[in-house]
């Protein structure tokens, strides 16, 4: 029997990193460097992702009760690593976009897949 968290390598074709943005002390929601957008974000990790457009009707079907319907513009899967944990309002970067996080998901609780649903973050 196959297990359904199983990824294929050949499906992790985005070589991403996972960043997360810097905290200054007393207002947890400041950038610490404004003047330069990748000054406010630190590397947690770089791993191999799929990286899925969500504008079809699958999408529509399973999240059409959600607020993140009309939002989420992809959805991103990667193998789980005890290294980092990713929350929302991290940033995912591919060789060619940007990707804010808007709901991320241990699948099963499984500890084998993230599922990433994301916003795109025009440039």
């Amino acid at each position: 029997m196959v297990d359904p968290l199983f990824i294929a390598a050949g499906k992790l074709r985005h070589i991403v990193t996972v960043q997360q943005l810097n905290r200054t002390t007393g207002d947890q929601w400041t950038v610490t460097d404004t003047t330069d957008a990748t000054a406010g974000w630190t590397t947690l990790y770089t791993t191999r992702a799929s990286i899925e457009s969500l504008g079809g009707l699958n999408f529509k079907e399973v999240y059409a009760d959600t607020d993140l319907s009309s939002v989420s513009t992809h959805l991103i899967t990667m193998r789980w690593s005890p290294n980092f944990t990713i929350v929302a309002g991290n940033q995912i970067v591919s060789a060619t976009k940007t990707f804010r996080v808007q709901i991320s998901r241990n699948v099963d609780e499984r500890n084998k897949v993230w599922k990433l649903l994301c916003v795109e973050v025009p440039a």
